[in-house]
């Protein structure tokens, strides 16, 4: 599905409208980008200059909810390896591609043993709930988690 243009160029939909570019990322409203070196995350494969709404049919059923999944296919999981997560990107003029705040869910041990979720501002942990369900708010030190 192409806007306009030639399909085969990697601006083959317009700001006005959406498309499949040839480096095969999808932009509603954008072209999109393939790399943000200064958040040193890749970019997306839809990129959009709107917010994205996800809406699910509801069936008022146990086990019919919904849900948004990140999968990690990596099979060789190790401690400390980032599973996934969600970013808050600033891009202020004077200071573009921010990393401004992040959840990220984190391997807790080889093989996918365990998990962990890290809140982040500014580049810091804030706080981490560890597998074990102890958290720690304000200290990178597990042994003071509550």
């Amino acid at each position: 599905m192409y806007g306009s243009g030639d399909p085969s160029s990697s601006t083959a939909a317009n700001s006005s409208n959406c498309g499949i570019f040839a480096n095969g990322r999808f932009g509603a409203g954008l072209t999109p980008v393939t790399t943000d070196s200064s958040t040193n995350f890749s970019a997306g494969l839809i990129q959009t200059d709107g917010n994205i709404d996800l809406r699910f049919a509801g069936v008022n059923v146990t086990g019919g909810a919904k849900h948004v999944v990140f999968l990690n296919t990596d099979t060789t999981l190790v401690d400390g390896q980032p599973m996934g997560g969600i970013n808050w990107v600033g891009n202020d003029t004077s200071n573009p591609s921010q990393l401004m705040s992040q959840i990220v869910a984190i391997c807790g041990g080889n093989a996918g043993a365990g998990n962990h979720l890290s809140f982040r501002t500014e580049g810091s942990e804030r706080m981490k709930i560890q597998d074990n369900g102890t958290f720690g708010v304000g200290t990178g030190n597990a042994s003071t988690y509550n």
